[in-house]
C-alpha cells in the first residue's frame, strides 16, 4: 500500500493506495473557504485536534467499522459498491468485507485509530437496534462472513 499526496495519474500503479491526511485537510480548507461549507472547518479542527491528541497507531486488521468516516480504495469500491440494501445502515458490513478484500488479494487497515464517541447522541436514540440487528443478520444470511471474534482480530500493527 502507498500513502499519498492526491493526483489522479497515480492510480494508474498497481497497488492499493491511501490517501495523506494533509490532503483532507486541504479539501475541507476548501470546501470552507471557497464553497461556504461550514462542517468542512469544524471537520478540519477535529482532525487537527486528533492529530495532537492521539499516537497515530497503524496496521492491518480485519474489522473496519462502517462510519462515521472511512474510505477505500476505487479497485476495492467495485467490490464494495453499491451498499446492499438489505442491511442499509451498513451493520454487518465489518464482518463481510475482510472475506471481501482477502478473497481478491488485498487488506484491510486503520490508519489513524480513533475511537467514536458516543456522549453526543447515544447509539439508538434515531434508530431501532433491534431492528438493525434483524436486518443485518438477514444481510449475513446471503453473505460469506467472518464470526465476530474472527472479525476483530489485528494481524499486524504500527507504531509511529
Amino acid at each position: 500500500m502507498r500513502k499519498r499526496q492526491f493526483n489522479k495519474s497515480y492510480y494508474r500503479y498497481p497497488c492499493t493506495h491511501a490517501l495523506c491526511n494533509s490532503h483532507h485537510l486541504r479539501e475541507l480548507t476548501h470546501a470552507h473557504e471557497e464553497d461556504d461549507q461550514l462542517w468542512a472547518k469544524d471537520m478540519h479542527d477535529l482532525l487537527r485536534e486528533i492529530h495532537h491528541e492521539v499516537s497515530i497507531e497503524h496496521g492491518e486488521t480485519r474489522f473496519v467499522e462502517i462510519g462515521p468516516l472511512f474510505s477505500f480504495t476505487r479497485n476495492l469500491a467495485t467490490h464494495l459498491l453499491p451498499f446492499d440494501e438489505i442491511s442499509p445502515m451498513g451493520w454487518g458490513y465489518d464482518r463481510v468485507w475482510p472475506v471481501v478484500t482477502i478473497d481478491i488479494g488485498l487488506t484491510m487497515g486503520i490508519i489513524d485509530c480513533i475511537s467514536v464517541d458516543h456522549s453526543y447522541r447515544p447509539q439508538g436514540v434515531s434508530y431501532s437496534k433491534k431492528e438493525n440487528k434483524i436486518t443485518m443478520n438477514k444481510y449475513l444470511e446471503q453473505h460469506n462472513h467472518l464470526k465476530w471474534r474472527e472479525a476483530r482480530r489485528t494481524v499486524r500493527s504500527f507504531f509511529s
